[in-house]
């Protein structure tokens, strides 16, 4: 596919390490994908990722994935369980640093006297763990209630959780 070969003529070390990893013939987790993304963008780094650093990330993945799959490696039940970990991770790190980084400027978001909650619910092929190569993510976003942020730049809740879902979806 195309999609193979530009991956490889551009990163030929994605091979090599493909090989070493000793994990072409298991699903992986969507911890250990969290776990590959932390070390590709520094453990130390509470930012955000780019876009372009989770595109480099997912496309690498994608590839291991497809391997596994074009070589009979895999189910069809695998590869779309690990496309899904691999959202899951993706998703699940963004969302942390998007939330810190919005924290450290406008405090903690309170309902109640409680920290407010946000869920992110994933719908459609994501939801029911049946994610493919080209499946569009599905999302919904729910906040606990009305409030506002504790910190020294003051934003209502429905402000603070807006500008997480704005930033999670760009």
């Amino acid at each position: 596919s195309s999609f193979l070969s530009e991956s490889v003529t551009k990163n030929p070390q994605w091979l090599e390490q493909l090989g070493r990893g000793g994990d072409m013939h298991r699903v992986l987790m969507a911890e250990e994908y969290e776990t590959r993304l932390r070390q590709l963008i520094g453990w130390e780094n509470e930012q955000a990722p780019s876009a372009l650093e989770l595109a480099r990330f997912r496309r690498e993945q994608v590839l291991r994935i497809v391997i596994r799959d074009v070589l009979g490696l895999g189910t069809l039940s695998d590869v779309t369980e690990e496309l899904s970990n691999l959202a899951d991770a993706i998703l699940d790190l963004s969302y942390r640093r998007i939330r810190a980084s919005l924290a450290a400027i406008h405090g903690e978001p309170v309902f109640n006297g409680e920290p407010a909650q946000f869920s992110v619910i994933a719908l459609g092929k994501l939801g029911g763990r049946e994610l493919n190569y080209s499946s569009d993510i599905d999302l919904m976003f729910i906040y606990e209630g009305g409030g506002e942020t504790d910190g020294p730049h003051v934003i209502s809740n429905r402000e603070f959780f807006k500008k997480i879902a704005n930033s999670y979806t760009e």
